[in-house]
């Protein structure tokens, strides 16, 4: 698991794929095999995992869905959205994303490699793009697509010991998702479902020397 912000470093050189070839499909697909049968095809995507250097150490930004939305209302997810056709790649796809939704500017972020495909159960095919980005003066909110923003420590992430799952019932059967709670001091972040998939499926990827046995349950299945 995390030991340091340097080896973490490391680990983003050594096992994050430089570009999109071989990438394997992964995501639901692990938790909910059957999540291939709902879709005739899914649509491309991708999110900037950022890697952000602050003073006390790496952080990840995240940011909150407003409740007016049609789907995923109030959900913590990671800048990112639908492929579009003018889009050079996932890594454009994805600072784009991050300019639009929050001001990030483009020349800031840093491309670091890709993890494996992020398969979702709502019909996205998710390129997490890993990204350094040079931490700014102030976040610019698109009120449409973002309520708020926070970032989360990295060693925080990195730690199984604050990963958990839960499960919802579907169509007679558990849906399975992992969930990441998160307290800053001042508030209670509830991260869960795709973007928690998606943290754990970074903790695999760069820390694969680990068992990557399913997490505890978590303790208040809430969406149950």
């Amino acid at each position: 698991m995390f030991s340091s912000d340097h080896d973490f470093l490391d680990r983003l050189n050594q096992y994050l794929h430089p570009n999109i070839d071989g990438l394997k499909e992964l995501g639901d697909l692990v938790l909910n095999p059957d999540v291939r049968k709902l879709y005739p095809e899914f649509r491309d995507a991708a999110v900037l995992i950022s890697i952000i250097e602050r003073p006390q150490g790496l952080t990840t930004l995240l940011n909150t869905r407003p409740q007016h939305l049609k789907s995923h209302a109030g959900q913590i997810s990671f800048p990112g959205g639908k492929v579009e056709t003018a889009d050079r790649d996932f890594a454009h796809t994805a600072a784009r994303e991050a300019f639009e939704e929050l001001g990030i500017p483009e020349n800031s972020v840093e491309f670091c490699g890709y993890l494996d495909v992020y398969v979702t159960g709502s019909g996205f095919r998710v390129v997490p793009v890993v990204a350094k980005v040079a931490p700014p003066e102030e976040y610019i909110l698109d009120p449409g697509e973002v309520e708020a923003v926070f970032e989360v420590p990295i060693s925080y992430l990195m730690n199984p010991d604050n990963h958990a799952h839960g499960f919802i019932p579907y169509k007679g059967k558990p849906r399975f998702y992992y969930e990441i709670p998160y307290f800053d001091g001042n508030t209670d972040w509830d991260i869960w479902g795709v973007t928690a998939g998606i943290i754990r499926q970074q903790y695999e990827t760069l820390y694969p020397e680990f068992p990557a046995e399913m997490p505890q349950l978590a303790t208040n299945n809430k969406r149950a």
